[in-house]
């Protein structure tokens, strides 16, 4: 067995016996219900590109390590989505190929909740959201083989659908399947990703997990409302060949929509890009070297938005009004929202053309109408 495997289970064992020696000393000061968790990972890397194949030698090996704090129902949020668990993770893996993929450490956000129960037996989905440290990105001197990943830091993403058995309150064990993606979005190329299908297994411990009869808090009538939204971010853009440099990208967006319920929000909106990456183009293509020099282009898009209390997931689908400067005419935006009790919203994205990144944008945005927040 690896050994970062062993030493992970041994502290699991650790603070498993440790909390069992205390409990009884420790429990009325304790509040607060803990989820340590840890799973292991076999799967296999998705050959999405022909050329992939000669990278793929072994299966795929992890372990993740998960602290998470099981909500109560106190918040109306909290009951509309049945009392989801939020925390932090850990996540090891490496590729199967050593000498040209490298392995990978993540650090992420975690958040599960539940589908429907039958006695023991769960059915729960959930989603890691992160930042991973790749050990051997693309370099065109040591590492040129490597067309996959050109950076160590990368967006890490995971979405898995669980199965849980409950042994008692304390411990429950779990499997499942789920697909784990790996890139930088185009912030420096190569760029082609890594997408990752596994299975795993593993179990959870709930510390201080003792029944409570918490009042849950009465959900009013839901009245719908518009709003108009203003966003604006930035980001830097890579472009081949691989060893040239970043350039810089803006966005300004403007949003009209109608929140429709407590976890819905619908709108339409327009967006004007710049994108400084375009100046390679016009450097190297002899028809664009004629033309005049215009690196803004505009779209219009659609967007949902899913709503968790301050936070927010959206999703856009996109047409660009003008084509001149790019090669196709629809585009997708996925991010988080977070809604400040005031206008103010933080706004982390990324575009893509279908499963092709295209950049990561950070921002900020402002709420005409104050933002509504159901806690």
């Amino acid at each position: 067995m690896n050994n970062k495997i062993r030493v992970v289970l041994s502290l699991f064992c650790l603070v498993f016996s440790v909390n069992t020696m205390f409990a009884q000393d420790t429990i009325k000061e304790q509040k607060t219900t803990v989820m340590l968790s840890s799973r292991l990972h076999y799967g296999f890397i998705i050959p999405h590109h022909e050329s992939f194949k000669f990278l793929i030698e072994k299966h795929v090996t992890a372990f993740d390590v998960i602290i998470a704090f099981p909500t109560s129902g106190k918040k109306c949020w909290e009951q509309l989505y049945k009392k989801p668990s939020l925390g932090f993770g850990y996540y090891y893996g490496n590729f199967g190929n050593p000498e040209i993929l490298g392995s990978v450490h993540s650090l992420y956000i975690y958040y599960k909740a539940n589908f429907f129960t039958v006695k023991n037996f769960t059915l729960n989905h959930n989603l890691a959201f992160g930042l991973a440290y790749m050990t051997k990105p693309f370099d065109y001197q040591t590492n040129y083989l490597n067309f996959a990943i050109g950076t160590n830091i990368n967006l890490h993403v995971n979405l898995n659908l669980e199965t849980e058995y409950k042994i008692n309150n304390k411990l429950t064990i779990f499997s499942d399947i789920g697909i784990t993606h790996f890139s930088n979005g185009a912030v420096k190329m190569p760029n082609r990703g890594i997408n990752i299908i596994s299975i795993s297994t593993g179990a959870k411990y709930f510390f201080n997990n003792e029944k409570k009869n918490i009042p849950e808090k009465a959900i009013p009538e839901f009245n719908g409302y518009n709003d108009f939204r203003f966003f604006i971010t930035g980001g830097l853009k890579g472009i081949y060949p691989c060893y040239s440099k970043q350039y810089p990208i803006s966005v300004i967006f403007a949003n009209f929509g109608r929140t429709v319920s407590y976890k819905s929000r619908i709108g339409l909106g327009v967006n004007l890009f710049y994108n400084g990456s375009l100046v390679k183009k016009y450097e190297t293509d002899s028809v664009f070297n004629s033309q005049k020099k215009d690196y803004l282009y505009s779209g219009v898009y659609f967007s949902y938005d899913i709503i968790f209390g301050k936070i927010s997931f959206t999703i856009h689908q996109g047409f660009y009004l003008t084509q001149k400067n790019i090669d196709y005419k629809i585009y997708q935006r996925f991010g988080f929202r977070y809604n400040f009790n005031n206008n103010i919203s933080a706004n982390l994205s990324i575009v893509t053309y279908f499963a092709n990144a295209q950049f990561v944008e950070w921002g900020i945005g402002y709420n005409l109408r104050k933002n509504k927040t159901y806690n």
